[in-house]
């Protein structure tokens, strides 16, 4: 980044990131036009730097969630500011199948059963094409899954919060809370939603104990979007099938959790991002915004502060 703002393509003053000197944080400049928060910068500096910035126009973050970013802030003072939606996508829907086809072919016990050199086999296995899935949201990550899933021969339903065209291998829009009244059809709950006050704890004991016993919780949006404690009832009680996790409410999971070692919980320690194919992604995204910019053509993923995604 430094060797393009210093090529002389760059006409507008960036600022990259924070330097530490004896202990004391130092701002490359107080004043930029453009903050780019790659995925070295914490949310907290970020967030401090964002608000200290005078002249700043356009602020971009690497992520694709923005809670915990300065929005009220950046709207009072018209700042744009965009995302990373698309950036971790594919590989996050690529867990959600395997999430899903682990589930039905039992996988996990089969590993403890081969680790613990036994022959038996672990009961009957399921067929993707019998299953529903409803996505919780359609963005880029579950709009992935959405191919694949109905490749398989799987139902895909899809929750969204208005009205929209019915997209390729959807079978059922659901719209608003209309989902609520379904769940006792599906066999897999994929959350893809952002934390938003409208979102928090939106899957709580009452939306888990609609569900059928053998239904599986996919989360790999944010902790937030789940009442852990009624998710951990559901499953120690076999109330649902299982989980697979990705985001919790506190960041490492603690050893003394319910969810570590229960036989039909998968934690993924927040990496379902994980793919060296990101880290390409994340400039070309960032620069392809900063043509967008400098030639006064609108943005790729621009923030709805109003929305708060």
């Amino acid at each position: 980044m430094e060797d393009f703002a210093a090529s002389g393509r760059c006409p507008v003053p960036l600022l990259i990131e924070e330097v530490e000197e004896d202990g004391k944080l130092v701002r490359p400049g107080a004043r930029a036009e453009i903050f780019w928060r790659h995925g070295r910068v914490s949310r907290q500096w970020a967030s401090r730097a964002m608000v200290g910035i005078e002249g700043l126009a356009w602020a971009h973050s690497d992520f694709v969630g923005v809670d915990g970013l300065p929005l009220a802030d950046l709207a009072d003072r018209g700042v744009i500011l965009t995302n990373g939606v698309g950036n971790y996508s594919k590989p996050m829907a690529e867990w959600v199948l395997l999430g899903m086809l682990q589930a039905a072919k039992r996988f996990p016990e089969v590993i403890r059963r081969s680790d613990a050199r036994q022959w038996e086999p672990p009961g009957t296995l399921e067929e993707m094409g019998s299953k529903v899935v409803l996505l919780l949201g359609l963005g880029s990550t579950n709009r992935l899954v959405v191919g694949p899933a109905a490749a398989l021969g799987m139902e895909v339903w899809a929750a969204v919060r208005s009205e929209r065209p019915c997209p390729p291998g959807v079978s059922q829009m659901l719209v608003g809370d209309a989902w609520k009244d379904r769940l006792g059809e599906v066999d897999f709950l994929v959350l893809g939603l952002p934390h938003t006050p409208q979102t928090e704890r939106i899957i709580d004991a009452h939306v888990l104990s609609k569900l059928r016993p053998t239904a599986w919780v996919i989360n790999l949006a944010r902790g937030a979007l789940i009442d852990e404690a009624a998710l951990v009832e559901a499953v120690q009680n076999n109330s649902v099938g299982g989980a697979l996790l990705d985001a919790f409410d506190e960041e490492p999971l603690p050893p003394s959790h319910p969810f570590w070692g229960h036989p039909n919980v998968i934690i993924v320690p927040h990496h379902s991002w994980s793919s060296p194919l990101v880290s390409q992604r994340l400039p070309d995204l960032f620069f392809e915004n900063l043509i967008r910019w400098t030639t006064g053509q609108s943005l790729l993923n621009v923030v709805d502060f109003a929305a708060g995604y």
